[in-house]
């Protein structure tokens, strides 16, 4: 994969959520994953630690994640961002790459969950991705994903364009290479061996997903540190109008994607 340059971008800025719907959807994720007591959770490419942070936060039972991403960058801002919220107990970060065995025991977690992770990698660690996510859970687990994904009838053509551009400009992808629509990717996940329990759209599920908690104002707080951070230290204030010149490029474009959540079963 390309340099992932947007990624650490966001490392350097601290920027949590920026996945498709941001903060609101990881709000309705939340409510979706439903965490009970006594549980264990792994998020996959945790970014800046704010999804885990604000999952363990926002329960009110006790609970344990381990979240991991491949950038050093991002998990050393993900334990900055734990010790300011001041959690010394029921959260772990660590660097881990996708397509390497994760260093957890077959059956370890309940529930595992992701944001805009699967759909960026290389076709080649689609397959092992999701095998290595059936080996982690426990039987009767769920894995919960938000992903951008294709629409229906997008051509080849046009995914390679859009995704090419992505890549030689922020240094990720839109999508899957292919054109891969809600059906292919169903298709695709149960021929591992999950079991598809129901899926959304994600601007369907965020209209009533808000958390109200007590330590909701740190989480803005933090969001707008990372905004002030982008204008006011040169460097990253010329690499924000950067991002922001080459994303105006779809600012206009017919709609060719859409964020769905799923929600998979292992048997068991």
């Amino acid at each position: 994969m390309a340099s992932l340059s947007f990624l650490k971008f966001a490392a350097a800025t601290n920027n949590g959520f920026i996945h498709a719907h941001g903060r609101k959807a990881t709000d309705a994720l939340i409510k979706i994953i439903d965490a009970q007591a006594d549980e264990r959770l792994l998020e996959i490419g945790c970014g800046t630690g704010f999804t885990a942070i604000k999952l363990l936060v926002s329960a009110d039972k006790k609970i344990h994640i381990d979240a991991v991403d491949a950038l050093p960058e991002m998990v050393r801002k993900a334990k900055q961002n734990a010790r300011f919220f001041r959690i010394r107990k029921g959260l772990s970060f660590q660097v881990s790459h996708i397509g390497e065995m994760l260093p957890y025991r077959d059956g370890s977690f309940d529930k595992i969950y992701w944001e805009s992770v699967l759909g960026i990698q290389d076709t080649e660690n689609f397959e092992p991705y999701l095998r290595e996510v059936l080996r982690l859970l426990q039987p009767g687990g769920t894995c919960i994903m938000n992903e951008t994904i294709w629409l229906p009838g997008i051509t080849q053509q046009t995914v390679d364009e859009l995704n090419q551009y992505n890549l030689e400009q922020l240094g990720l992808r839109n999508a899957t290479p292919t054109p891969m629509d809600r059906d292919g990717w169903i298709q695709a996940i149960e021929k591992i061996g999950f079991v598809l329990m129901h899926d959304k759209l994600v601007a369907d599920a965020i209209s009533n997903a808000t958390l109200d908690h007590p330590k909701e104002n740190l989480f803005l707080l933090a969001q707008w540190q990372s905004r002030i951070k982008k204008y006011l230290m040169p460097h990253l204030a010329l690499k924000n109008h950067q991002i922001k010149r080459k994303l105006r490029r779809f600012k206009n474009m017919p709609q060719v994607m859409e964020a769905r959540f799923f929600v998979f079963q292992k048997p068991g």
